[in-house]
């Protein structure tokens, strides 16, 4: 733990260079947020720093991008990317592709809880979707900084004879979700992250865990039994029908990986298994006609919820520039 905390997790080279070059004045809050969201690193990097005592002397602990962003402010946060090596430039054979298998199926597990967040109607579907991005973290730390450990780890799972989990305690001494756990504990990353490493019973909690039971089922094939039996969980919290379940799950399968190659993670995305149906679709040589998009219902919640966020940040003293961004990105919503 002491060692990766030395060091600066990567990220992909193309957030990097989006976040850098981004302009306080042209961007939306959204839009940064997005670019941050789409990289567990850079997520962890950004929590970690406004949950400092530097930042945050009160102690009061940051459990969104959104809310981090105008804590540390835009030019603080490109700065940021500035000092953090990038995966191309940090990892190559093998071990890059642990931890892009890793990131992949972290991207399926957090598209996926939030989802379901917000179909439980759950109070903050962002907070879930933080945790979820972040639940392997100590796993992808270690594939970036493993060194010669993370290639004898790598030799003993190919050679297929005993499990990841007791692979690594033989090679390690310890679980790499016990890593996950330390560094969730040590950089602060949240109270749902290390209730969830603590196994709580809460709704919560089984959100985030019952999507990345469903994201490494799926690497199985999506009529496997671990994916039936997944499929069932999720029926179990939402009530829904096994056809209604299979379908909005697939969707949201095909969506994770669509957010992660529209953000330059091209290698991750392709980690992401979908149904064989919509894996390879029919091409066909005619022009489907656009939709007609029409005007969105106006959603009073979201309304309630964007009027507090302002109301917050006024309250904590937020500068005059950010308040009008997020009335105006209100506005925009």
């Amino acid at each position: 733990m002491k060692r990766i905390s030395d060091e600066e997790l990567p990220v992909l080279a193309r957030t990097a260079k989006a976040i850098t070059l981004a302009q306080a004045e042209q961007s939306p809050m959204s839009e940064l947020g997005s670019l941050i969201l789409q990289d567990p690193a850079m997520t962890a990097q950004v929590l970690r720093l406004a949950n400092s005592a530097l930042y945050s002397p009160s102690h009061d602990t940051l459990n969104t991008i959104s809310r981090a962003i105008v804590l540390l402010g835009f030019n603080r946060i490109r700065s940021l990317c500035l000092t953090i090596a990038t995966v191309e430039e940090l990892l190559v054979g093998h071990t890059r592709e642990r931890l892009v298998a890793e990131m992949g199926r972290s991207f399926h597990a957090a598209a996926q809880a939030r989802a379901l967040a917000e179909q439980l109607g759950d109070e903050s579907p962002e907070e879930i979707f933080v945790t979820a991005l972040l639940l392997r973290l100590g796993e992808m730390a270690f594939w970036c900084f493993g060194g010669t450990l993370a290639d004898e780890l790598e030799c003993k799972l190919l050679g297929g004879s005993v499990t990841p989990g007791k692979a690594e305690s033989q090679l390690l001494g310890f679980r790499l979700t016990q890593l996950s756990a330390a560094l969730c504990k040590e950089w602060t990353l949240g109270p749902l992250l290390q209730e969830t490493f603590q196994h709580s019973d809460s709704p919560r909690v089984r959100i985030v865990l019952v999507a990345h039971r469903l994201a490494a089922a799926v690497e199985q094939g999506w009529e496997s039994q671990t994916v039936e039996e997944a499929v069932a969980e999720f029926i179990a919290l939402t009530g829904s029908t096994p056809e209604a379940m299979r379908t909005a799950l697939e969707e949201r399968a095909q969506a994770a990986r669509n957010f992660a190659r529209a953000h330059g993670g091209n290698a991750a995305a392709e980690r992401i298994p979908l149904p064989a149906a919509e894996a390879a679709p029919p091409t066909s040589s005619v022009q489907e006609p656009a939709p007609i998009v029409e005007s969105p219902t106006p959603n009073p919640s979201l309304q309630l919820t964007i009027l507090r966020e302002i109301a917050l940040h006024i309250d904590s003293c937020a500068d005059v520039q950010t308040l009008i961004t997020m009335v105006l990105e209100g506005i925009h919503r």
